[in-house]
This record gives C-alpha cells, sequence and structure tokens, in this order.
C-alpha cells in the first residue's frame, strides 16, 4: 500500500514541478545532467524506505526544465545561504563581543577621601584607650578595683557598636559630615565628663558619649562612606580605613602614659579628648565631600542586563528548510 502511493506520487511529480515552455537545446547538456542528478538524490532521500521503487526510471519522466528556472533557483539558493551567513555571524559576534567597560568611579579624589577617614578613625580609636593604659592611676584615685577602668574600656566598645545601628541610618539621611561632627563633639564631651567625676561618670560617659553617640557616629558611616568612592580597589579601600584602630593601638598607647606621668590621667584624658575633637572635626569640615552619584558598573548592568545581550535564537541554530517552486 505504502509502495503503490509513492509511486502515484511520483507519477504526478511533473505537474507539481511544472512543464516546461521551450525547448531542450535551449540549455547546456551539463547544466542539465546536474539537475537530473540532484533530482535523482532527492528521489532516493524521500522514498528510500520503498521497496522496488525504481528512482530512475521515475528521473527519465521528469521533463527537462527551463533554463531560466534553473538560474533562478541557483540564484534564490545563493541568496538564502549569504543571509544564512550574516545571520550566523552576527549572532556569533554579538554571543562572545565583551560588553564595553564603564568608566569606574575612582579617582585621586577617592583615596584622599579614604586617607582622611583612616586619620579620622586613629584619633577616634584613641578614646577608649586612655582608661585601660591609665588602669593603675585611676584605680588608686577612685578608690576602686582595677575592673573600674577595664569596664570602661569595655563599655566604650559596646557602646560603639550599639550605636552604629542607628547611626548607619541617620547618615543615610542627614549625610556624612554632620555626622562624624556630631561623632567628635560627643567623644570631647564624653571624655572630658569622663575626666571630672567618680567611678559613674567614668563608666557613663564612656559607655553613652564616647561608645553610643561618638563612636556609632564614626566608626561604622565612614566605613560605608568610604566603600561608595570605589568600585575596583573597594575591598583595599576598606582594609586601609579600617587599619586605623590597629595603628590607635600602636601609636597612643606611649603618648597617653607620657601625659599620665607629666600631668596626670585626668588632664590627659581632657587634653587627648580636646584634641580628639577638634581634629575630627577640621578633617570632615575640610575633606570630607559627597561621595559618587553611584557605582556606573551596577547601573550599566541594571540597563543592559546580560540575559538581552546574548539571547540565542531558535532561527540562528537551525535554519528553516526552504522548499523552491517554480513560481519563487
Amino acid at each position: 500500500m505504502a509502495a503503490g502511493s509513492s509511486s502515484a506520487a511520483l507519477a504526478d511529480a511533473p505537474e507539481r514541478i511544472g512543464t516546461s515552455t521551450e525547448t531542450p537545446d535551449a540549455f547546456e547538456p551539463h547544466l542539465v545532467s546536474r539537475v537530473h542528478a540532484i533530482a535523482l538524490a532527492a528521489l532516493r532521500f524521500t522514498y528510500a524506505p520503498v521497496e522496488g521503487l525504481d528512482c530512475a526510471s521515475h528521473i527519465a519522466r521528469l521533463p527537462l526544465e527551463p533554463l531560466s528556472y534553473v538560474a533562478r533557483c541557483r540564484n534564490r539558493a545563493g541568496e538564502l545561504e549569504r543571509s544564512a551567513s550574516t545571520v550566523a555571524i552576527t549572532t556569533a559576534h554579538e554571543a562572545i563581543s565583551p560588553a564595553a567597560t564603564p568608566q569606574s568611579i575612582e579617582t585621586n579624589a577617592s583615596w584622599v577621601a579614604a586617607t582622611v577617614a583612616l586619620s579620622i578613625l586613629t584619633f577616634y580609636h584613641g578614646a577608649p584607650l586612655l582608661a585601660p593604659v591609665a588602669l593603675k592611676p585611676i584605680a588608686a584615685e577612685l578608690g576602686t578595683s582595677r575592673s573600674v577602668p577595664a569596664l570602661a574600656n569595655s563599655l566604650a566598645w559596646l557602646g560603639s557598636g550599639a550605636g552604629a545601628i542607628a547611626f548607619g541610618w541617620i547618615a543615610e539621611r542627614v549625610g556624612i559630615v554632620p555626622t562624624v561632627v556630631f561623632g567628635a563633639v560627643m567623644i570631647g564631651v564624653g571624655l572630658v565628663w569622663a575626666a571630672t567625676g567618680g567611678a559613674p561618670e567614668l563608666l557613663l560617659g564612656h559607655f553613652l558619649l564616647v561608645g553610643v553617640l561618638g563612636g556609632g557616629a564614626i566608626n561604622v558611616p565612614l566605613i560605608i562612606y568610604i566603600s561608595r568612592w570605589f568600585d575596583r580597589h573597594r575591598g583595599s579601600a576598606v582594609a586601609l580605613v579600617s587599619s586605623g584602630q590597629y595603628i590607635a593601638g600602636a601609636l597612643w598607647p606611649p603618648c597617653i602614659a607620657f601625659g599620665i606621668a607629666e600631668i596626670g590621667w585626668r588632664a590627659t584624658m581632657v587634653v587627648f579628648g580636646i584634641a580628639t575633637a577638634i581634629a575630627i572635626l577640621l578633617a570632615a569640615l575640610v575633606w570630607l565631600r559627597p561621595p559618587p552619584a553611584g557605582d556606573t558598573r551596577a547601573q550599566t548592568r541594571r540597563r543592559f542586563p546580560v540575559s538581552d545581550t546574548i539571547r540565542p535564537t531558535s532561527s540562528a541554530a537551525a535554519p528553516p528548510r526552504t522548499i523552491f517552486s517554480p513560481g519563487s
């Protein structure tokens, strides 16, 4: 049954392909033989499963096609081949070409801001060191154990961490300069208050003023501020600024010990508090500026996501098969 239907379809092939209006003498013999060879290969490919089918006999029944029709087919095939090559090359170029590198926000001003922040944090981290360096004189004068001045140092760090939760939000609203200026004033007032009272003033001044309101307004907001000046060396800049704590640990204890030996722990605490407040105020008012508008790389990724840049299409992967007809 399959062989009969296939034979009937082949018998109608001359009508589907078209009839010639020109004589066979009008075109070249070698071109005609090539057309017949192509038709024979197509029939063998299509009706190969049919047993007892002689494709050559059906080819012989096909009328010779005019030269103009063969030329049209060859031109059409060449156009499609060039079009497919262009689409494939364009798609491959879009897939492998790197996106344009956006301009970096880092400038010399970025490193100036990082250096200023490092200086501010170096002064700030020296304030909690006064109590542990003056541990013996404070305990002896106040008549308490040495655990009281040690506790003052611990409360300063604890208050700084607690205050950073609120001051991170505040710095986003009012800006980094007012926030740091407020923290500098609180550190100066806290050290002066702690130096002029007894044990309660020492503990409360370190926890509330030096810690919560002073360190909370300076430490974490400054680190966030510096991170917005960089996009290529952000980790290095944050590490540089964070090293202010270690610089303070190496720089200030000898100076504090010298002041305690010369003028006493109370006067040293007052002088250091005033000097720290003035230094941070000047640095914040003179050098701190608003960071760049934003990370241009992040903006570029939002505008041109990768999924939109490289998007393979089904037509490029598998071009559709085209069937030629005499009228195309």
